[in-house]
């Protein structure tokens, strides 16, 4: 994309970047993408050291200091990722924030600038998001596209979210997920939400990290994470007295998919008291959301929505099975509904 630089906001940003024993070869590569962005001035960088116990990281960030504006807390106690960032976020003091994994790196000198200009060009902005790549193995990357699920390659409106006291549950696993499901329940308006096809941020391969770590426990355990992120969302949205439009009912939907591709990729790995741990708790969610679902779980939209998203999963579609076995799963969990409430 060619940059107009008349369109170039100079908005400030916090950039909130959680560390735990971060290496200073990966949190040097990250601090210096960060340096290198041509609108440095407007950067305010929040680094949060969740009670490092084996690498003192403040030698690092203080070298920084003469480059550009960052400051450096040490918790006293480890706290997770998510009260992490929540520490940053309230230190922070500008309209738009960043967050960003203190392994990862942004992609070029104009990342930062290239997911502002939205917010010049549309008052009414209050997310951007961009595309980003994945080191798999490497050389390899694979490129992610409008990606909804990770926090980074995206610029939020601060007043957004103080709007809605929207912030990270102090969970282990997945808590950027919950963080960002709920973003969207309240943006309430996909047409708030803007998209750039630029590549600006990396996610670099770090064996090192809970998601890529190779004993595969996490890969066990992970959906399950991913399931209480949706239910935590869900009753952060009734807590809030969210009006359901078009396009939050189409999440509600979204999220019931994802729920089952994951049921049958499960299905294959896990142990009897895992899957039965995982059920519980879809069923759950499906308690929490059957007012909205019922009014379009057999309607054709229902249908084409599924068949475009099996479309959008290319390679792991096949691990998918056909569109009525989601309605005899649901219809398992409404039948176990009723039988519960005749008793």
């Amino acid at each position: 994309m060619k940059i107009d630089h008349k369109l170039i906001p100079s908005y400030k940003c916090d950039i909130i970047v959680p560390i735990y024993n971060t290496s200073d070869e990966l949190l040097t590569r990250c601090l210096s993408s960060i340096a290198m962005q041509v609108n440095l001035k407007d950067l305010h960088v929040i680094i949060v050291d969740d009670c490092s116990d084996k690498i003192d990281s403040s030698n690092i960030v203080n070298s920084f200091k003469n480059v550009m504006d960052i400051d450096y807390i040490k918790l006293e106690e480890n706290v997770g990722a998510g009260k992490a960032r929540n520490i940053g976020y309230e230190r922070g003091k500008n309209e738009y924030v960043l967050f960003c994994d203190s392994d990862d790196s942004y992609f070029s000198a104009f990342s930062i600038e290239k997911l502002l200009i939205p917010f010049k060009e549309n008052r009414d902005t209050l997310l951007t998001m961009c595309a980003f790549l994945e080191q798999l193995e490497g050389i390899n990357f694979k490129r992610h596209q409008y990606n909804l699920t990770w926090i980074f390659s995206k610029i939020y409106r601060r007043s957004f979210l103080d709007k809605w006291n929207i912030r990270f549950p102090e969970a282990r696993n997945n808590e950027d997920v919950a963080f960002n499901l709920l973003v969207w329940a309240c943006i309430n308006d996909i047409n708030k939400i803007k998209y750039c096809d630029d590549i600006v941020y990396m996610w670099h391969n770090n064996q090192e990290s809970i998601t890529r770590s190779a004993d595969g426990e996490y890969k066990k355990t992970g959906m399950v994470d991913f399931v209480k992120s949706y239910i935590w969302t869900i009753r952060e949205k009734i807590k809030r007295n969210i009006n359901d439009t078009d396009f939050s009912k189409q999440q509600n939907m979204n999220c019931i998919m994802m729920l089952y591709w994951y049921y049958v990729m499960m299905s294959n790995t896990a142990d009897d008291s895992l899957m039965k741990k995982y059920n519980n708790m879809c069923y759950e969610f499906y308690c929490y959301i059957i007012s909205n679902l019922t009014e379009f779980v057999n309607a054709d939209n229902f249908k084409q929505s599924y068949l475009q998203s099996i479309h959008k999963c290319g390679d792991i579609a096949s691990h998918y099975v056909p569109l009525k076995s989601i309605y005899d799963w649901l219809f398992a969990f409404e039948q176990y509904r009723k039988n519960k409430e005749r008793r």
